[in-house]
């Protein structure tokens, strides 16, 4: 059997963030006084194709085999630029539209073509209680990059590969339990910084301009099962994912002093220890409860740094902050209290990733003599415990518990579900990244969604 597919992906972005706490730091600076400080990231387009096919070999014997192909290529414009337009006024005359204000940005151009082939070869016995899988994938990625708005940085192309296999194992001990492994290998790709800033005085800096693979293995154990008659299924995994060569972004060591470019460099490994359990009990033919639980043990490995916490303010900003506030500015946003002024974040936890998570559900059902008609309703519950938001473990994204509900109906060819989430209306933090600058720390914080009402309809025809 042969079949394939193709996607073309086309989109355009932009996205300003307001920063009205810099008006006093740059007055006179780089903003005038009485306007407003917007910094615009990313803003470009994205244009990408790819292509894939396989052929499948599956003779009904205990031989499955498949081989397939898969084609891309793409190019992702993104532009940075700090401007300063008048300040926010309802009067229409000086509104300014925010693409206006982008000139003269700085930026990158990555151009993307991806080749690869993948295989799989599986082995069942006769009783189909054991399985035997292999799956490997080989990918060329050759990657064409270029700084927007710089000229005289070079134009660097470069073809990144790596191999990627996979081993699985199924048993199944009855017809109600089955266990399983797996070995896989996750990649990464590698890619340019067209940005880094060249010295010919310092060779060194050109190493900054590309970045290695980022690399895992992950190990998983797990067991799915089912008991009382197939009421109640239970689901368990344990997992041990070991990272190498962790892409993180780091500020630009060319820029003397500066330093609030940041390109990306392979800085160090992590490690990650985990339990996954979930599960479904059908109480009566009508109603069910479900729920899942994890937890996460994430760190980085011993060595590891981000050099973003050991960026020293000097030069332009040092000068700017000192002028400011009669001071001199930090060596460094760490204080070797809070964290490492260095910029070792070895033992700290991988930020944005929640040590537990927890759900529970309950949903009651029915369906008319006939058949026509079918209905349900359903309430949801969600807890996330609080998780870090830099490597450094410097903030913390506080836990959250969401209550959602949904009850629908469908007659024949019509689905109509009426659906209510964050019920309670919680005002939360759903996620936050951290932008590490000399005269101190910004964190760009994303408010999850309040309470919500919605209907879906659907038909089918």
């Amino acid at each position: 059997m042969f079949t394939g597919g193709s996607s073309e992906t086309n989109q355009d972005v932009c996205f300003p963030n307001f920063f009205s706490n810099l008006n006093s730091i740059f007055i006179g600076a780089v903003v005038p006084s009485g306007q407003c400080a917007f910094t615009l990231t990313p803003i470009g387009d994205i244009d990408y194709t790819s292509h894939e096919f396989r052929a499948v070999f599956d003779p009904g014997s205990s031989i499955r085999l498949e081989l397939g192909g898969f084609l891309s290529d793409g190019e992702d414009r993104d532009l940075f630029t700090f401007a300063s337009p008048p300040p926010v006024s309802d009067d229409p005359a000086t509104q300014v539209p925010i693409r206006s204000l982008v000139t003269n940005a700085g930026g990158d151009f990555i151009e993307t073509d991806v080749r690869a082939i993948f295989g799989a070869a599986e082995w069942s016995s006769a009783d189909d209680s054991l399985r035997v899988g292999i799956e490997a994938r080989y990918t060329e990625n050759e990657i064409t990059g270029s700084s927007l708005g710089d000229p005289t940085q070079p134009v660097l192309t470069e073809t990144f590969s790596f191999f990627t296999p996979r081993f699985s194992v199924d048993y199944r001990l009855n017809d109600d339990a089955l266990i399983y492994g797996s070995i896989a290998r996750g990649a990464k790709p590698g890619g340019f910084n067209p940005s880094a800033i060249q010295d010919p005085a310092r060779p060194e800096l050109a190493d900054n301009l590309t970045f290695e693979e980022e690399l895992n293995w992950t190990y998983e154990l797990g067991l799915k099962s089912q008991f009382l008659n197939n009421r109640l299924t239970l689901n368990a995994a344990v997992f041990y994912t070991d990272w190498s060569d962790l892409q993180l972004n780091a500020p630009d060591p060319g820029g003397d002093g500066i330093n609030v470019t940041n390109i990306t460099l392979n800085l160090g490994d992590a490690r990650v220890y985990g339990l996954e359990l979930d599960g479904i009990l059908e109480i009566t033919d009508n109603f069910s409860i479900d729920g899942s639980f994890s937890i996460v043990d994430n760190r980085y490995k011993d060595g590891t740094i981000d050099s973003r916490f050991a960026t020293p303010a000097s030069g332009f900003f040092a000068a700017t902050i000192g002028g400011a506030f009669g001071t001199p500015a930090p060596a460094s946003p760490c204080d070797d209290v809070v964290c490492s002024s260095d910029g070792d974040v070895g033992g700290n936890r991988i930020e944005r990733t929640p040590p537990m998570q927890a759900t529970f559900g309950a949903e009651y059902n029915g369906f008319s003599s006939n058949g026509d008609l079918e209905w349900f309703i359903r309430g949801d519950l969600s807890w996330q415990d609080e998780f870090f938001a830099t490597p450094a473990n410097t903030a913390t994204i506080p836990s959250r518990f969401l209550v959602s509900a949904s009850a629908g109906v469908t007659y024949k060819d019509f689905d109509l579900t009426l659906w209510a989430r964050n019920l309670t209306d919680e005002t939360y933090v759903s996620n936050s990244f951290a932008v590490i600058i000399p005269f101190g720390n910004a964190y760009n914080t994303f408010y999850g969604d309040r309470r919500s009402l919605g209907a879906t309809l659907k038909v089918n025809f």
